[in-house]
């Protein structure tokens, strides 16, 4: 009966300091330290190449009679819609990884036995406004970062708050202080396709 006892008062133990534990999404500051922080896609593969929704991409498929060739949006739910398969996920895969995927579906779907797909995707652009000399769209190219993107947008106007750039990112906020991105590489963020680049205005 003591054991018995015993044994519930260390359950009892256990379950409070199970309590105790909680979970926040506040992690440390993004900074280039911190790549994982930085990327749309996270830690699961290649963010630079992963297809992200609204990627434009052109998918090919040889081999077969007759061939497909169209262009694709990813859509809000990360997926494409292929003849016969219908949709397939695309979001957060590289373009090889969804090729050998859309391969693979039809053949195990029985469609085809042999067949060879190809995926080529379209440009990427990202948006920077505010307090620049030409806002816009501009291009993407691996290794972007705020430094580089704001030159790109003719660098400065006039009346811009350099310690309040922001990089939206989905549902994400990034805050950056230009000048201490300037100064060191490390704070010198990069900026990915559909990022949206705001350099604020100065209260006087």
């Amino acid at each position: 009966m003591h054991r018995f006892t015993a044994l519930l008062g260390i359950v009892a133990v256990l379950a409070l300091g199970a309590g105790c534990f909680s979970t926040s999404t506040k992690g440390p500051a993004p900074t280039r330290r911190n790549p994982d922080l930085l990327k749309p896609g996270g830690t699961g593969v290649d963010s630079e190449a992963a297809i992200r929704q609204g990627d434009s991409i052109s998918i090919r498929i040889t081999g077969i009679v007759p061939e497909i060739n169209q262009v694709e949006e990813v859509n809000e739910f990360g997926t494409v819609t292929l003849p016969y398969i219908k949709e397939i996920k695309a979001e957060g895969l590289t373009p090889g990884v969804l090729a050998k995927k859309i391969e693979r579906a039809y053949i195990d779907g029985g469609y085809y036995t042999k067949l060879s797909v190809s995926v080529i995707p379209g440009p990427r652009d990202l948006y920077v406004r505010g307090e620049v000399r030409n806002p816009g769209r501009v291009p993407w190219t691996p290794g972007l970062t705020v430094v580089k993107v704001i030159s790109l947008a003719g660098g400065f106007g006039d009346y811009a708050d350099k310690t309040r750039v922001e990089i939206r990112r989905r549902d994400t906020i990034i805050n950056i202080n230009y000048k201490e991105a300037e100064k060191d590489p490390l704070q010198d963020v990069e900026v990915y396709p559909r990022d949206d680049v705001k350099v604020g205005r100065t209260l006087f």
